[in-house]
């Protein structure tokens, strides 16, 4: 694991040494405070540091490498974010994270391969189940999570910062994917791809496993679906 040089242990405190519980399993998980990122032992799912320090970036000559690389992780961070809102959203509806964290996971595979914005196929990944199309004909518009009716995503995602813009294009990538519409959009691609793979998962999976009912978008989410015909 990565960690800044410029930072020196032998001055570190008890409390720079600690435990996070993963956003997706909640096993717990040890940080040691420079370590941007660590995989949970227990599902995998790579977690951001969130108690990192870069004070240290106006004089530290490892500033360049060490801040290149932790803004890399920004995605990670507000995706993890974004994760304990829908578990708190979900309550104790199991399936609905269950299936919203697969979704996320084939997103973000297919994301490596096939590019497109990280935080546009993240966000939308994660709220894809808890998404109900807003009645007014405006695509923009965050609509109310089933859930939990009074919650509205667009406002989630405001108060985390999120520029309008970005926002606009995950509300209308939601949309379109639940009222069956066509986007030119990687990032829409991407989505329908990982919706359906998570969908073969389910005992009564749309298709069949060979996915040759299904159109599938993007070049990697076809051979993910034949990887997964062979399972």
């Amino acid at each position: 694991m990565a960690r800044c040089p410029g930072q020196d242990q032998r001055f570190w405190k008890p409390e720079d040494i600690f435990e996070v519980k993963c956003p997706v399993c909640e096993t717990s998980v040890e940080f040691w405070k420079d370590e941007p990122q660590v995989k949970c032992p227990g599902c995998k799912h790579e977690i951001v540091n969130p108690k990192l320090d870069l004070g240290c970036a106006q004089w530290c000559q490892y500033a360049e490498e060490c801040l290149g690389m932790v803004n890399k992780q920004e995605h990670t961070v507000l995706s993890n974010k974004l994760i304990e809102c829908l578990r708190q959203i979900a309550g104790s509806d199991r399936n609905v994270i269950r299936d919203s964290l697969e979704i996320l996971r084939y997103a973000e595979r297919i994301l490596v391969n096939e590019g497109g914005d990280p935080l546009v196929i993240k966000a939308a990944a994660i709220f894809s189940q808890v998404f109900k199309p807003h009645r007014r004909e405006n695509e923009n518009s965050g609509a109310h999570i089933d859930v939990n009716g009074g919650v509205n995503i667009r406002d989630i995602l405001t108060t985390y910062g999120v520029p309008n813009e970005i926002i606009d294009s995950i509300c209308r990538i939601l949309n379109a994917c639940h009222s069956d519409k066509r986007m030119d959009s990687i990032e829409f691609n991407i989505l329908w791809d990982a919706r359906r793979l998570a969908q073969l998962q389910q005992p009564t999976g749309i298709g069949n496993k060979t996915g040759g009912e299904i159109s599938w978008k993007t070049e990697t989410g076809k051979k993910l679906a034949k990887e997964l015909s062979h399972t």
